[in-house]
């Protein structure tokens, strides 16, 4: 079929998105059509495309989705059999979902996706981003210094009564085992045959081949027979869970995306879109920690002292993970399977000890470069964010220039001291499930406390009651420790 025109439609408030869809069209004919969604009154025309058109649609992303603006825009635009190319143009966030949403709009709206590519546009927001993030951070140390606290910090942390000392012991303990991520950093480039190890080879799998597919029923399972070393009182709830619907399972049209457990006083709800892998699976075990969590809360505690806070609020979900772990390991003899999870127990201490630890120093040192009168603007960002991409991850990985700007899209810098929390709660559940594997039922009864305590007492004197002492920075090392041996146990299974 000959194609009649080619239209370059878009909608591009800073021109990035604009000019990437212009140089697609441009390159499948010079002689195109222009279709600008950027102005208000463009958007509410009515368009028509027929067969012998082709539609080269671009979409910028923000926050992982195309923008709402443009998707009512696209409800106005009517092909007929036409062919249609997608382009998705983000900044260092992944463009995640919008290509499928354009495909899935554009489908319904008579067209046929014919190609889709996702594009790296420039962070035209940068400036704006930066002022954001200063304006939150003055904010925070404005309340602060008026309600006569040393430091933002120290006011966020005093809210749930965890020490200050918390904090920066976390970023020590760290600090002093960087060795052991620079190892596994040189382990990696080892196993993936690369000359030059970019941070975006951190997230390719090690180890292919291994993993199928779980139906649910057969993960309820798995999990149940995972967590039996927290006793039959505890699986005699979670198996209610399992048998009475608290679980909303399977992806499903217009569900929102990821996992989420609500501690609701009749019982949890816990909302999944499992897919059958193995970090559906770990998924499962993690939500339904939270689960458990809750509902031993809410049976133990008063309506005010139930709710657990956000320093504690991880650490039940990720010591069913940990036992989960233990579990898995503990079933196989097959060298590639075993080395298959041990890359995701790996990966589980890459991700959440050091990377959200680096987050954690990231924050405060923003929060003191503000506090001493440093602009914060994006070049100061920009070189503060890779000065510490390169401390944590060492210099045998190549830093490209796109990492400088990842810190735009963390969330948590806007949260106010809230993401060191993952770290603190990831060492925890590791020593508690160590413990319990080791002690058996003192360890459990001290843990089942820990559960059912709620906000009763500091969290730190919780975890105190628990056996593990976050007021120092032992649980911390013993978990890296943990990881240091198990990168031991991958080099001799990925000998060759």
């Amino acid at each position: 079929m000959e194609i009649r025109t080619v239209t370059a439609c878009y909608f591009s408030p800073t021109d990035t998105t604009k000019k990437t869809v212009e140089a697609i069209a441009r390159g499948i004919r010079p002689g195109i059509q222009i279709l600008d969604l950027t102005p208000p009154a463009a958007r509410e025309n009515p368009y028509h495309f027929g067969p012998e058109d082709l539609l080269v649609i671009g979409a910028p992303v923000y926050g992982g989705r195309i923008p709402l603006v443009e998707e009512e825009a696209i409800r106005h635009i009517h092909g007929s059999c036409t062919p249609v190319v997608l382009a998705a143009v983000y900044g260092n966030r992944a463009y995640e979902d919008a290509l499928l949403e354009l495909r899935d709009l554009l489908s319904c709206q008579g067209f046929i996706p014919v190609a889709a590519g996702a594009f790296i546009g420039e962070h035209s927001f940068g400036n704006t981003i930066a002022a954001v993030l200063a304006s939150q951070v003055k904010q925070l140390q404005f309340f602060a210094q008026a309600r006569k606290y040393g430091s933002a910090m120290e006011a966020s942390l005093d809210v749930t009564n965890v020490p200050t000392s918390v904090y920066t012991n976390l970023i020590e303990a760290v600090h002093k085992n960087l060795d052991k991520m620079y190892r596994y950093v040189d382990l990696r480039k080892k196993l993936l045959g690369v000359d030059e190890l970019h941070m975006y080879d951190l997230y390719c799998p090690l180890i292919e081949g291994v993993s199928g597919r779980t139906p649910i029923e057969e993960a309820k399972k798995t999990v149940y027979d995972a967590l039996a070393p927290l006793g039959e009182d505890y699986r005699k709830v979670l198996q209610q869970g399992f048998d009475n619907r608290w679980i909303d399972v399977y992806e499903n049209a217009g569900k929102r995306s990821g996992a989420y457990s609500a501690g609701a006083r009749v019982h949890p709800y816990v909302l999944l879109n499992y897919t059958g892998t193995l970090d559906s699976q770990f998924t499962l075990a993690h939500e339904m920690g939270h689960a458990m969590h809750s509902y031993l809360s809410n049976h133990n505690q008063n309506p005010l002292d139930a709710d657990y806070v956000i320093f504690v609020a991880e650490v039940a979900s990720t010591c069913n993970e940990a036992l989960l772990m233990e579990y898995l390991l503990g079933k196989t003899t097959d060298k590639k399977e075993r080395a298959y999870l041990i890359n995701h127990f790996l990966e589980q201490f890459r991700t959440t000890l050091y990377r959200q630890t680096m987050f954690a120093e990231f924050e405060l040192n923003v929060g003191r470069m503000a506090q001493e009168g440093t602009s914060l603007t994006p070049e100061v960002l920009n070189a503060e964010y890779r000065r510490l991409n390169r401390l944590y991850f060492g210099e045998n990985i190549v830093l490209d220039h796109e990492i400088d700007t990842e810190w735009m899209r963390i969330p948590h810098f806007y949260y106010n001291y809230y993401v060191f929390q993952y770290a603190t709660g990831y060492a925890a559940a590791i020593a508690l499930s160590r413990r319990i594997l080791r002690e058996g039922a003192p360890a459990v009864k001290d843990y089942i406390g820990f559960l059912s305590g709620g906000c009763s007492k500091s969290p730190i004197d919780l975890l105190k009651g628990a056996g593990v002492d976050m007021s120092t920075t032992k649980p911390v090392e013993e978990a890296l420790s943990l990881f240091g041996e198990l990168i031991g146990e991958m080099e001799e299974l990925m000998k060759d």
